[in-house]
């Protein structure tokens, strides 16, 4: 990033008049301000996000087609693995971590 350019920081040092600092975690700072922009944005919900712990959890994978449209998407889901035998995707169901693959957007 420019942060690790000498260049850029001489060239801002000598714009400014005096010495620029650059923190030494200075490659993770647009990830800090992202996260405060989100944070900011959520505004107080609850969020879905789960983390590393995601990497814990029993999945099982899963498709249906949607009628729905004329796109006919083959939308991709994940599902708790205990729950996938009662679960064909196209529910509203707490046991369905994602889906995705939704052209129009309704999954």
């Amino acid at each position: 990033g420019v942060a690790a350019n000498s260049g850029i920081k001489h060239a801002f040092e000598e714009e400014l008049g005096h010495e620029v600092i650059i923190h030494e975690n200075y490659y993770v700072m647009g990830a800090f301000g992202s996260a405060i922009l989100a944070k900011e944005h959520v505004n107080g919900q609850i969020s879905s996000f789960h983390g590393l712990k995601v990497s814990e959890m029993n999945l099982a994978p899963g498709s249906f087609v949607c009628p729905d449209c004329a796109n006919r998407c083959t939308v991709k889901y994940l599902v708790r693995k205990e729950d996938k035998s009662r679960v064909s995707g196209r529910e509203k169901d707490d046991a369905i971590f994602a889906r995705w693959n939704s052209r129009c957007g309704k999954w």
